[in-house]
């Protein structure tokens, strides 16, 4: 990737019901700024995985194109999330036993207890696609890496690992392929929201954050400011309206025509219909909600939430919907209309847009990080050749 490639960054939010794309140009994270948007129907997706792989393609290459005719650039790698419901999390530990009369923990022996932590076996149908650091201990307390005094025998390293099934990144890949641009990196969509709704503060202080989706649905808690447990599950918005269509025996546009209007507080339970479908969708919700509630008392032993339960997504907006989850914690639950935290300029303050956001702050750090290696690698290379022309002035 040339150097000019390098100051573009292209986020793709690739969804049940749409696929968003942003194209942003800058140097680094808080310094970019949008220059094209697009959003088209989405075709070939299901509960955020590849289904169809032609609709798809065209699903993708359609928002690309229009968000780099905007912007005026030719897009050629993109970053995208993977949304499907067999998103997981876990967390893993390394030990490095410590020397004794050791002043300070060096460079190296981190790297070896969060090399030790990555080092976890996962199934082979499945493939990490992050590895967050969570942070470093000397025996069970907790520690910075510049800590001067380190009295203690062993050194742990703790990570988040986060894991897709393998066929669902492959999809990902032939479809972005196929659309003609190269996947720079695939992102969950955990994280990635992540980055856009919520603030550093909310997650050192601790929150759970919860998005009732169109078609998948997930759970995203942070302790101590980075993730510390992730989960997701195939349902979502679109679930509610197949079984109110079932229950009012219509088709899914009036069945979804008639969730809107419930939604707006149209309905009003006046008729028979509207009253079933606002009890199947409610039993839905409740039931979706049951599953969030499962997932957050796995929590209970990483530390409290003090920011409480943040909701996001369509379904967060239904009536009903903030009580009832009130119900999953028992702290303070949020559902903000567009509370956008990252510090991009220009940034289109769109609530549907908020992934595609967050994917644009991780692609910024990503490039970021590796314009920092391959720095470091130019200059090990530099004092390596100096070195050899050194030896050789010297022989000569």
């Amino acid at each position: 990737m040339s150097r000019a490639e390098m100051q573009f960054v292209v986020a793709l939010d690739i969804g049940t019901a749409g696929v968003r794309c942003l194209v942003s140009e800058g140097m680094r994270p808080g310094s970019c700024r949008v220059i094209g948007k697009a959003r088209v129907r989405s075709h070939g997706i299901r509960k955020g995985e590849v289904v169809h792989f032609h609709d798809a393609v065209r699903s993708v290459k359609g928002a690309v194109e229009r968000a780099a005719a905007m912007a005026g650039v030719r897009v050629v790698s993109v970053f995208a999330t993977i949304g499907c419901g067999g998103i997981r999390g876990l967390n893993s530990r390394g030990v490095v036993r410590l020397e004794r009369g050791l002043k300070a923990i060096s460079p190296e022996i981190v790297e070896r207890a969060m090399s030790a932590a990555c080092d976890v076996s996962i199934p082979t149908d499945r493939a990490k696609i992050h590895i967050v650091p969570r942070g470093l201990s000397v025996d069970g307390l907790r520690c910075s890496r510049s800590a001067e005094p380190v009295l203690g025998e062993r050194l742990e390293g703790e990570v988040h690992v986060i894991t897709a099934p393998r066929e669902a990144l492959d999809k990902l890949e032939k479809v972005v392929n196929g659309a003609g641009y190269v996947l720079e990196r695939a992102v969950a969509e955990p994280l990635a929201t992540s980055f856009a709704v919520l603030s550093e503060s909310e997650r050192h202080r601790g929150v759970d954050l919860l998005k009732l989706g169109e078609g998948s649905s997930f759970l995203a808690s942070f302790r101590g400011g980075g993730p510390s447990h992730t989960w997701t599950v195939g349902v979502g918005r679109e679930h509610v309206i197949n079984d109110v269509a079932v229950a009012t025996h219509v088709d899914t546009l009036e069945a979804r025509q008639l969730c809107r209007s419930l939604d707006d507080g149209e309905g009003g339970g006046l008729e028979p219909s509207e009253e079933t479908a606002g009890g199947v969708a409610g039993a839905r919700i409740r039931e979706l909600l049951g599953l969030a509630r499962t997932e957050v008392a796995k929590t209970q032993n990483l530390g409290p939430a003090e920011s409480g339960l943040r909701l996001w997504g369509v379904l967060s907006e239904s009536p009903g919907v903030v009580e009832q989850a009130s119900a999953v914690v028992a702290n303070k639950t949020r559902c903000d209309e567009a509370a956008f935290t990252v510090e991009i300029l220009e940034i289109p303050q769109e609530k549907e847009y908020a992934t595609a956001v967050g994917v644009l702050e991780y692609g910024w750090r990503c490039r970021t990080e590796a314009e920092k290696f391959d720095l470091a690698a130019e200059r090990r290379a530099a004092s390596w050749v100096g070195r050899a022309l050194q030896r050789v002035t010297q022989m000569l």
